[in-house]
Order: structure tokens, then sequence, then C-alpha cells
């Protein structure tokens, strides 16, 4: 095994370790790209995206239900990473989104930028909880972040979400169910224990399950799963 070689690779995808892997097993589904020379990427539905965003953007696709946000809507995107969601939600009409995302905030803002959605995306860089900070690691990433309780979120967008995309490694276990009464549409990442920073909350996915019309994704138990939650149908 060339061992300066792997390394000198591994450098060269920017200590990337799934763009190494791209480049090493030659996945068809993926270019490489240097980040030296390319800024950013535009994707085949038309948005720019910064190239550290590149694999969230597409993610998301497969692991949320978005595709009726509409006109009225004010979505609320808990954990926007890079904002796959988010600005996937603007660019589909709605009628504001507010994106909450603590680490990657300087990824998120760029690439509302690139997409010209300053007037229609608000950014914050906290985290949802109870109020207490949490330090939390992802990737490289080591930060203690301010929280607020969902319903403190709601007074800073200063209205009520009608759509809610929760994808927060864990905290959404601090959520008190109730919270989210009245709320039209969920789009919920369900952390297990293993990778979770909190207990699980049993109570809150019950919640969802008895007020909304759920389906769910179960991508692999042992991690996550989803909730896909819509409005109950009348059935008087």
């Amino acid at each position: 095994m060339d061992i300066p070689a792997l390394l000198k690779d591994l450098s060269y995808c920017n200590y990337d370790l799934q763009t190494w892997i791209n480049r090493r097993f030659r996945d068809e589904n993926y270019e490489m790209i240097d980040r030296r020379v390319i800024d950013h990427i535009v994707s085949i539905d038309g948005l720019s995206w910064d190239l550290w965003g590149a694999n969230d953007v597409c993610r998301v696709l497969d692991e949320y239900q978005f595709g009726d946000i509409g006109s009225e809507d004010v979505v609320l995107d808990l954990g926007a990473c890079s904002g796959g969601v988010a600005i996937r939600a603007a660019k589909m009409g709605a009628k504001h989104v507010y994106a909450v995302e603590p680490l990657f905030t300087d990824i998120l803002l760029k690439n509302v930028r690139l997409n010209n959605l300053q007037d229609t995306i608000t950014v914050f860089s906290f985290g949802v909880g109870d109020g207490t900070p949490i330090h939390t690691r992802y990737g490289h990433i080591e930060k203690t972040i301010p929280t607020f309780t969902l319903p403190q979120i709601f007074e800073k967008m200063g209205e009520k979400p009608t759509f809610v995309k929760i994808d927060v490694e864990g905290a959404e276990w601090l959520i008190p169910p109730e919270d989210f009464t009245g709320i039209r549409r969920i789009e919920f990442e369900a952390h297990s224990e293993h990778i979770s920073q909190f207990p699980q909350n049993p109570m809150l996915i019950e919640y969802i399950r008895k007020n909304w019309d759920v389906s769910e994704t179960d991508c692999d138990l042992t991690c996550s799963h989803w909730l896909h939650a819509y409005p109950r149908k009348d059935t008087t």
C-alpha cells in the first residue's frame, strides 16, 4: 500500500473523507472539483451552492418531503446547515423562510447571497433547546451554542411558522410536544440514542403521530428516521 500517495490524495481532497472515497472508488454520481479554482457550483435545479455544502443540498432531497410548500407558508428550518431545504423553500415561493443554523452560518449566508434570497430568508445563528447553552461538535467544528425554546424562536420571528423542518442532531428531544401545536406541516428527523446528545423523548414522537397524518422513512433505526407529518384529513 502506497501510504504517501494515499495521504497526498487525501490532502488534494481537502481532507474530506467522503470526497476521498468517491475519488478512490470513482463513484459515477460524483465529480472531483478543485476547490482552488471553483468558487461554487450550480445544481440541476438552477440553484447556486458553495462547494462545501454540495453533499447536503443533494441529501435533503432524499430525506425530506417539502414539495407542498406554497405562497402562504412561513417556513422554519431548524438545523438548516448549508440551506438545502431553506433555499429551495424560498425558491418555491414561501412567504418567508427562517433558517436556524449555529455551526455553518457562514456557508448558509453565502448560499443565500448566491441565490439572491436575502429578502426572503432570515438566518439565525443559534440553536433550539431548553435555553441552556449546548456544547457540540460536528466534524471539525466544535462550539458552545446558545439555545432558545421553540416559543422563543417564534417570538424572534415575529410570527408562527406553518411549516417546520427539524434536523438538530438530538436537540429535538428537548422540545416539549405541545410546542408543535398549531403547525400545519412538520418534517422531523428523529436521532437515535446512539448519536444524540440527549435522551430520546418518545412522547414527542407519539404526539406527532397522534395529531398529524404521518408517514415515516426508516433509513437506519440505529441512526435516524424521518417523520413526514401532514394535516389530519377530515373524517367527518
